[in-house]
Order: C-alpha cells, then sequence, then structure tokens
C-alpha cells in the first residue's frame, strides 16, 4: 500500500498509537540526537542526520532483567513484551536488524532477541539528503532501502510524506489515512532517491579497502585504548 500523507495526519496517527504502543523516536537531547521513548508527539524529529546511538540499543539493553522466578515459575522479563513502535529509523539502522536476525534466528534463536523483534514495528524515514560520510551503497543498502521495516516514509517537501508499507503490519497503520498516490508523486520520490545516492560520494569497495589497511599502525593505537579501558 502507497499513501500520501501530511504532518498532521502523521501526528494524528501517532497520537492514536500512543495509546496502545511506546513509541520510541529521534528527539533532541541538548545538543545530541537520540532515540527515546516520547510523551508527546511534538518530541519526535522529522528531520535529523544519524543518531549518536542507533536504534539496535533498544534490542540489546547494556543491563536488564531477563527474567524472575515465582510460585508459577519462571516469568519472563515484560521488557520484551511490551509492543512498540520504531519511529524515524533510518534504512541503515533498519537493515542491520535484518543482518541481526540471521545471527539470533539461526541454529540458536534467542527468544529475548526474538520477543523484542515481535513486538516491535519498525517505521522508517528515508534519507534524502545522507551525509559525506555515509557507505551504505557499499553495503548493499541504500538511503531510501526499505529492508527490515514495516513502513517507510520519504519526505516529499512541505509537509508531506510517501508512504510505502513493507509488511501487513505497516499496512495496518496506515489504513484509513492519507490521499492516494499520484504518478507525479512517484517521481519526485524517485528523484529524491537518485539525488541521494548520488551525494554519497564514499566509495568503499569492501573487502578491497579494509584489506589494504589490514597491518595499519592505526590498529594497534586504538586497541591500546581499548584494552586499556
Amino acid at each position: 500500500m502507497e499513501r500520501i500523507i501530511d504532518q498532521n495526519q502523521i501526528n494524528k496517527r501517532l497520537n492514536e498509537l500512543m495509546e496502545d504502543f511506546e513509541i520510541i523516536a529521534p528527539v533532541k537531547d541538548g545538543s545530541l540526537v537520540l532515540f527515546k521513548p516520547i510523551k508527546k508527539v511534538e518530541e519526535v524529529l522529522s528531520d535529523y542526520t544519524n543518531p549518536l546511538k542507533p536504534a539496535k540499543e533498544f534490542f540489546f539493553s547494556p543491563r536488564e532483567s531477563l527474567f524472575s522466578f515465582t510460585d508459577k515459575g519462571l516469568e519472563p522479563s515484560p521488557s520484551w513484551k511490551k509492543k512498540r513502535i520504531i519511529w524515524g529509523i533510518r534504512p541503515c539502522d533498519a537493515r542491520s536488524l535484518s543482518l541481526l536476525d540471521n545471527v539470533f534466528d539461526g541454529d540458536y534463536q534467542d527468544r529475548f532477541y526474538l520477543g523484542k523483534r515481535e513486538k516491535t514495528l519498525l517505521v522508517g524515514l528515508a534519507c534524502s539528503d545522507p551525509q559525506s560520510s555515509c557507505f551504505c551503497t557499499a553495503l548493499e543498502g541504500g538511503p531510501h532501502s526499505s529492508q527490515g521495516m514495516d513502513l517507510l516514509l520519504t519526505h516529499l517537501g512541505e509537509g508531506t510524506y510517501f508512504a510505502q508499507s513493507v509488511s501487513s503490519r505497516g499496512e495496518e497503520l496506515l489504513k484509513e489515512t492519507g490521499v492516494e498516490v499520484k504518478i507525479e508523486d512517484r517521481e519526485r520520490r524517485k528523484k529524491l532517491e537518485e539525488r541521494a545516492r548520488k551525494r554519497i560520494s564514499r566509495a568503499l569497495q569492501v573487502p578491497a579497502d579494509l584489506a589494504a589497511i589490514f597491518d595499519d599502525p592505526y590498529w594497534e593505537r586504538i586497541s591500546r585504548k581499548c584494552i586499556g579501558c
């Protein structure tokens, strides 16, 4: 499903979703941009570069209770039972979770990670103005990639967004929202994606570039700091 929605419709939909979901979104924290649970939609940033920390932290907490023992036996922690939406995640971060799925949903299944994944919807925000240091295209990704998401939003300008559902859960989020997509909307979105790809000037060649610096003295210097810590 594809729809055109504006900022007011997004804010209205977020307010509705906050009744049933915990909403995690990029917010301003001093001079930093961080993903945090929000209490009001006005906190959400719709225009930002990459945050200080990736949204991955909400699947791998530094410290958390995994389970407890009660008179009924083993009880899993409620932290991975909550329904939540990570709103405004960038394509590179969403794709990274798809790669982690291969690790934690393979021969060994981490039920805590998978429980959080199952309860979490990912609403992405396409990168139309990526930084010059970005290199997602070198890793088979892209500034408008929808891999790993449930819904992808592309800002077309003037508070208007191209919304594309990627899963059935994303389609549910779009129900009865926005208006039909026109040909000019698709053309505008395509031009934004092409421009974004051209802005990514860092032509990283993997693994050739990494092999060239494998024995660089830099790794010795940085490892001392890491081991010392």
